[in-house]
């Protein structure tokens, strides 16, 4: 694998991130299921490639990174939100 295909496949998943993110502030289901597999593959991937490349692979990978961590907020806001409805049935 060389550095180009690795950061397209980084940049896939980075669109499949946005994606998920939408689709969650929406209140759309999205299957998260496969992301730790994915990233882990990612990581791999770029730990392969060597030092020479670590900066731009490094950045990707800390995109990803912020993207996942939004997408964690936004669910966990969505749970909480239905927490506080389904609380407010049982008053």
């Amino acid at each position: 694998m060389t550095t180009d295909q690795l950061l397209e496949d980084i940049q896939i998943m980075k669109q499949e991130l946005e994606s998920s993110l939408a689709k969650t502030a929406r209140g759309e289901d999205v299957d998260i299921s496969k992301i730790p597999d994915k990233l882990g593959v990612l990581y791999q991937n770029a730990k392969t490639l060597g030092a020479e490349d670590t900066g731009e692979l490094q950045k990707g990978l800390e995109e990803l990174l912020t993207l996942l961590d939004n997408l964690s907020k936004e669910i966990q806001k969505k749970y909480e939100d239905l927490t506080q409805h389904i609380n407010l049935l049982d008053v």
